[in-house]
Parts: C-alpha cells; sequence; structure tokens
C-alpha cells in the first residue's frame, strides 16, 4: 500500500463488524430488561428470568459469577454490563484492518 493512511476492511472484517453492532443492540436491550422488569418500566411484567440473555451475551466471562458468589441484583448487572462491554471491544478489535 502506497502513502494511504487508511486501509479497507476484507470482507470478513466488515461482517464481524457488523456482528458486532448486531450484538451491541442485542446486549443494550438484554441490559435493560433487567431493571425494567424489577421495576416495571414499559409495563413489562415481573419475571424471574430476565437476566438470562444477559448472562448468555457475556458469556464466557459470566462463568467467574459462579465463583464470586452471591453478589445482588446490581453487582450481576453491573458485571454483565462489563463483560458484554468487553465483548463487545473484543469484537470491535478483531474487525479493524491488520497493519
Amino acid at each position: 500500500m502506497t502513502g494511504g493512511t487508511g486501509s479497507k476492511r476484507s470482507g470478513a472484517q466488515r461482517v464481524l463488524l457488523g456482528f458486532g453492532i448486531v450484538y451491541a443492540l442485542a446486549g443494550l436491550l438484554a441490559l435493560i430488561v433487567i431493571p425494567a422488569s424489577v421495576y416495571g418500566w414499559f409495563g413489562v411484567e415481573s419475571d424471574p428470568l430476565s437476566g438470562v440473555f444477559a448472562l448468555l451475551l457475556a458469556l464466557p466471562w459470566t462463568i467467574a459469577l459462579y465463583l464470586m458468589g452471591d453478589v445482588g441484583t446490581w453487582g450481576s448487572l453491573a458485571f454483565c454490563t462489563a463483560a458484554i462491554a468487553l465483548n463487545i471491544y473484543l469484537i470491535w478489535r478483531f474487525s479493524r484492518p491488520r497493519r
């Protein structure tokens, strides 16, 4: 490559970036459902399994929640938020063009 500052993404990197955007939106929605279910926001009924989607999206990091014991609802929500953010970062990092 000569002189250009930016490089183009390959087809696989574009697909991965698109997957990352969909994953980020799904993660955000899963995280919003938890307090919406607890407090009845938007007319959502209380559901004890509302956090399952966030736990699944935050894999493999949520396995550490079992090792930490009971951290409470807000501690679990904070951990899942951090785990989903870490997954989003990793997807974004792998979708960047290599130098």
